[in-house]
Parts: structure tokens; sequence; C-alpha cells
């Protein structure tokens, strides 16, 4: 696996996480930091989807968060 691939794995994973980790928040603290928090998290989860998409098309490879190697939405 070259070392662009390594990456583009890495923040498909990051992302991921970033969505777990909203997902968790939303049902746990109504408290305003907490919302502008996931509020936070849901732009840098579009960004980094765009980005990697952006990444990946160059590679003729699409991805996102809960997708696979060439799957769903980029």
């Amino acid at each position: 696996m070259a070392l662009s691939e390594h990456l583009v794995a890495l923040v498909d994973e990051l992302i991921d996480a970033h969505d777990d980790t909203v997902q968790l928040a939303e049902e746990r603290a109504p408290d305003w930091r907490w919302e502008a928090h996931i509020c936070y998290l849901r732009r840098l989860r579009r960004v980094g989807c765009e980005a990697l998409a952006a990444a990946a098309t160059d590679e003729g490879d699409r991805r996102c968060a809960r997708s696979g190697p060439g799957e769903g939405p980029a």
C-alpha cells in the first residue's frame, strides 16, 4: 500500500471517529458547549469528506466516512 493510500485510510478513519463522537454527544449533553462542539465536528466532517473526495478523485477512488473503498457519496 502506497503512502497516499495509508493517508487516505487514516483520514477516512478520523472522519468516521468524528461522526461517532457527534452521535454519542448528541445523546448526552444539551449543554451549549457540547452543541457548539457538535456543530464544529459536523463542519469538520463535511470539509474532511470534501478534501478526501478531491484527493481520491486524483487517484480514481472516492470515499467518505462509513464507506468502503470506492463506495458511498463523496
